[in-house]
């Protein structure tokens, strides 16, 4: 009786172990595990293509998060990741994030220091907003041309009723 609880747990165990793999894993944004001096030690799925890496890559050896970061958000990287090791808090940044092949995309970055583990490490969810910037750019375009055509028709009524006045 006892081996068949032993067994049960066990199973319930290893069911709970895939169940939460599954979920990191699956997740539908990135997950980083970033120690302390700011090397990747672990990534779901979606968090190493964003990076252009492999899981396998990760695995071999760790890499510097600051490879992937694009050099215009170099230093706002760096005061992102020292603001949430100091702070304990969830700390927010955007920035532009390298893949391996050299194209950026905009992602905004949501850490916290991972208190429970062995060593001083944050917890990293990594959300794409290319989509977003894509469309804030669009309706700025758009803006602009509708500003201008305003404009244009403000200066073309000014004008026609400048030249009725003085007829």
């Amino acid at each position: 009786m006892q081996n068949e609880e032993l067994r049960s747990g066990r199973a319930q165990l290893e069911e709970a172990h895939a169940r939460y793999f599954r979920h990191f894993d699956q997740a539908p944004v990135g997950f980083l595990r970033v120690s302390k001096d700011a090397l990747i030690r672990e990534t779901n799925v979606l968090g190493a293509c964003m990076l252009g890496l492999s899981r396998a890559d990760l695995a071999r050896a760790p890499r510097p998060l600051l490879l992937h970061v694009g050099p215009s958000s170099h230093a706002a990287c760096v005061d992102h990741l020292a603001a949430a090791f100091a702070s304990g808090e969830i700390e927010e940044c955007e920035l532009e994030l390298r893949r391996r092949v050299g194209d950026e995309i905009a992602v905004r970055l949501q850490s916290v220091r991972h208190a429970g583990s062995e060593s001083d490490e944050l917890l990293v969810a990594v959300i794409d907003c290319s989509k977003q910037r894509r469309r804030e750019r669009g309706l700025a375009e758009e803006k602009a041309v509708v500003e201008d055509s305003s404009r244009r028709t403000c200066a073309f009524l000014l004008r026609s009723r400048m030249s009725c006045a003085s007829r």
